[in-house]
């Protein structure tokens, strides 16, 4: 951890504005110099390096990657469906080496169920050496587009175990005891659900965990409409008609919008000259502004942050499929590491190891290695997941067709707190003092962010957690613990009071 090297006394804790650009505008950040920490100074060992220090020189050399160029085809979709089954078996079994139960965070969704039902078959096969399976479950409010109560009860009956419930809506909200995860995340950061996930990590080491399983990253590696690019490629216009017509069934309306987007990014990412993508990012930029102005940021901060831009993704050559460079960027972007470490950080403040079977390196060399049109076969997303899940998951969840919403509630949750985030980022905070923010035009914008609350997306909640994060990192590393009845708050717009 950098608190161990913070505690030296000749070694000061200095914010490196490279390292809290990433965290602040991570959508306009390059996605590689993941060795670049907050604190200037200090860097971090990247994952698959080993780094060599002698009395002469610091050296720093990669020991393992994917396989990029590697294909595997194979005769028929039940043979793709079974060597995937096998693979995701050994990713849960790999995680569920324990002497203690383990714990898993069961939303009812397609991945975490899948998870929680595969670890208890391995578990009553004998081939999970963990003595049990707990299901810990956060539930949205009945009728609301985060209920997913019928799919908990689906995986209930189908196994005969009975699966943790916690209420959201009295968890929502991030003020309360933000500190905590802060400190260990070293970073600006902050679970814009942070009540709900500290309450999973309670109630699962209160239940005799010492591991936590969870969904993350099905999203990304089950799912990457860029297989698309690849039938471009080869002209297969029916098949790409095919699949974007059974989009439509998952997605819905903002969901096809969003897809198409992506697309459109993916195309280019791929025809485009690296060369050429700087300048035409550029014009992208000056023509219709950035996607998301921040002007709460100082004009210095907003520049240097904005600095790189316009630099392309890039992960070298070698990839055998736009699919396959699809799955690699999660796997290894700065933005991911990030969110891999956080994960693992916070959960430790419980005892917790965090385990994600979606990230288990042979189950990803797999997902890149096999046609992308296979994995999402005739358009149906999560198609090979789904089929090899057959008799291990029941089956209304094997034929969803829509992911549970938690927009909201993690909205709700920023509203209730935002009295308490507005004067924490009143006159005074450190982030102004130190030059990150602009303190007239962040008052200026907080009405705005509080309407944005009422709103369909989570742009303004993730703004203001963002903002939050960084007076609360600031204040934990460099500002000590303050206290904030001891300067009177500015008072607050009427608008979000």
């Amino acid at each position: 951890e950098i608190k161990a090297l913070l505690a030296h006394p000749e070694i000061p804790a200095r914010p490196d504005d490279e390292g809290l650009a990433d965290y602040l505008f991570h959508s306009s950040r390059p996605v590689d110099r993941q060795d670049i920490t907050c604190f200037t100074g200090i860097s971090a060992v990247v994952p698959a390096h080993l780094v060599v220090v002698t009395p002469e020189r610091l050296m720093a050399r990669r020991y393992w990657d994917f396989d990029r160029g590697r294909t595997l085809r194979l005769s028929s979709f039940g043979e793709y469906a079974e060597a995937f089954r096998e693979r995701f078996a050994e990713a849960v079994r790999r995680r569920t080496r324990a002497a203690r139960p383990v714990a898993v965070s069961v939303s009812g969704g397609l991945d975490s169920s899948s998870i929680f039902c595969q670890a208890e078959t391995l578990r009553r096969a004998g081939r999970a050496a963990a003595p049990g399976v707990i299901g810990v479950s956060y539930l949205g409010a009945e009728g609301t587009a985060a209920d997913e109560q019928r799919f908990v009860r689906e995986i209930e009956q189908a196994y005969g175990v009975s699966i943790g419930r916690i209420p959201m809506e009295p968890l929502l909200g991030v003020v309360r005891g933000v500190e905590d995860p802060v400190r260990a995340i070293e970073a600006p950061f902050v679970d814009s659900m942070w009540g709900v996930t500290r309450e999973v990590h309670v109630r699962a080491r209160e239940a005799g965990a010492r591991v936590l399983l969870s969904g993350h990253w099905g999203d990304q590696m089950l799912f990457s409409a860029a297989y698309l690019v690849d039938l471009l490629r080869r002209l297969d216009f029916g098949q790409i008609q095919r699949h974007t017509r059974t989009y439509q069934r998952f997605f819905g309306v903002d969901g096809m919008r969003e897809l198409r987007r992506r697309l459109v990014v993916d195309i280019a990412r791929h025809y485009v000259p690296r060369a050429v993508a700087p300048l035409l990012k550029s014009l992208r930029r000056r023509i219709f502004g950035p996607e998301r102005p921040r002007p709460w940021f100082s004009d210095s901060f907003r520049r240097r942050a904005l600095g790189l831009a316009n630099r392309p993704v890039w992960f070298g050559d070698g990839f055998h499929s736009v699919h396959a460079r699809s799955l690699y960027l999660p796997a290894r972007s700065k933005y991911h590491v990030h969110c891999m470490e956080w994960n693992n950080k916070i959960a430790a403040l419980r005892g917790l190891d965090a385990a994600f079977p979606f990230l288990d390196r042979d189950l990803i060399a797999f997902l890149m290695a096999v046609p992308g049109e296979i994995q999402n076969r005739d358009g149906v997303p999560r198609a090979l997941l789904r089929e090899a899940m057959g008799g291990i998951l029941p089956e209304p969840l094997r034929a969803r067709t829509w992911k549970a919403d938690f927009t909201a509630a993690a909205n709700d949750g920023i509203g209730r707190d935002l009295g308490q985030i507005a004067a924490r980022l009143s006159q005074g905070s450190l982030a102004a003092r130190l030059g990150y923010l602009d303190e007239r035009r962040l008052a200026a914008a907080l009405p705005g962010l509080a309407a944005e609350l009422e709103g369909p997306n989570s742009l303004a909640t993730w703004d203001l957690t963002d903002l939050f994060a960084l007076e609360v990192w600031l204040e934990v590393f460099l500002g000590g613990q303050r206290a904030l009845a001891a300067r009177p708050p500015t008072p607050l717009p009427e608008s979000i009071v």
